[in-house]
């Protein structure tokens, strides 16, 4: 397949939220890396642009937030002949809970106003397809595998940290994450935490009042943030919502077993044998001890991870896109 001067071999463009335009090369966990995986531009759609820029595209790709709605309507009466392809990103009960009312009718009227569907949670597959008759399919995020395998650590070089994505103040599950943690360094207090936080004073605060081990940091860019990353031991993500749920992708690409939920695309994926109800704390300390206590388990899960970690890499997500092309007899 010979490239095109405009959008890669697909001659596709990426409408995106972040401030970015031109030849994506993006080498990070966000929707955007899309755009990189199938050699395409990206616009940002928020900056005023014209909209004849996207006339020398054949695919058009948008990331579905609320401010990007409204272009889904503007770009099918100027070119309702091109494929535009909705990216929705977001979690599962944010459409029906979350979101105002007149917001969630104009997420349903885009729905209906692309050309298909790509999601990034697989058992949200049936939902969609009860809002809109357009074709839904599985999506997901391409991760840089390739990258990341620079920056794992072996377990027995670690010290026996365990990190939590989200804290007391982040919500989203942290203040489960915060107690689970408490129970495991009743029974291995040398078991360290280590969290991020945008409100990290507060965080360590707390942390200090409860009485956990928890050393709070402050967030850091995607790259940098993964290479501090790799040095946990195991990892605590008791969400409670249904999520595509990056972070688990985070723990699998460095070899880090991590505890959460079901509700997630990845995790069942990566880790079937660390999944727990987002309130079973029990349960979910029983894995930890189990993981900081049996060497031979820890391995089986590390190992299992980095393995199935392939398959979100950016040459088997690319093949996904262009076998849902191909079904639509799109390319």
């Amino acid at each position: 397949m010979n490239k095109k001067s405009k959008g890669g071999p697909f001659n596709l463009v990426f409408l995106s939220d972040l401030v970015r335009w031109g030849k994506s090369v993006s080498l990070s966990q966000e929707i955007q890396t899309w755009a990189t995986v199938l050699e395409g531009d990206v616009f940002n759609h928020y900056i005023p642009f014209s909209i004849y820029l996207l006339k020398s595209y054949d695919i058009i790709m948008i990331e579905l937030i609320p401010r990007a709605l409204a272009m889904t309507k503007k770009i099918k009466r100027k070119y309702p002949n091109k494929k535009l392809i909705g990216v929705l990103e977001g979690s599962l009960h944010t459409l029906g809970n979350d979101l105002q009312l007149k917001t969630s009718i104009e997420f349903i009227e885009a729905y209906r106003t692309v050309d298909a569907l790509g999601v990034l949670i697989k058992d949200s597959i049936p939902y969609f397809q009860s809002i809109t008759n357009k074709p839904v399919f599985w999506l997901g995020v391409p991760f840089p595998v390739e990258w990341s395998r620079a920056h794992i650590i072996p377990p027995e070089k670690k010290e026996p940290i365990a990190e939590m994505l989200h804290t007391f103040c982040s919500g989203m599950g942290g203040l489960t994450n915060f107690f689970t943690l408490k129970e495991i360094q009743k029974l291995h207090p040398e078991a360290k935490g280590r969290s991020y936080s945008n409100k990290r004073k507060l965080d360590q605060a707390l942390a200090d009042r409860f009485g956990l081990n928890l050393e709070i940091l402050p967030p850091l860019a995607w790259q940098k943030y993964f290479i501090r990353h790799s040095q946990a031991y195991l990892a605590l993500h008791l969400d409670h919502r249904w999520t595509w749920n990056r972070y688990s992708l985070d723990c699998a690409a460095a070899g880090i077993p991590c505890i959460s939920t079901p509700h997630s695309t990845t995790h069942k994926m990566l880790f079937p044998n660390l999944c727990v109800d987002p309130f079973d704390t029990k349960q979910a300390v029983v894995l930890a001890i189990r993981l900081l206590e049996n060497p031979g388990f820890y391995k089986d899960c590390r190992e299992y991870a980095l393995e199935k970690i392939r398959f979100f890499d950016f040459e088997n997500s690319a093949k996904r896109f262009t076998s849902f092309l191909s079904g639509q007899n799109i390319r």
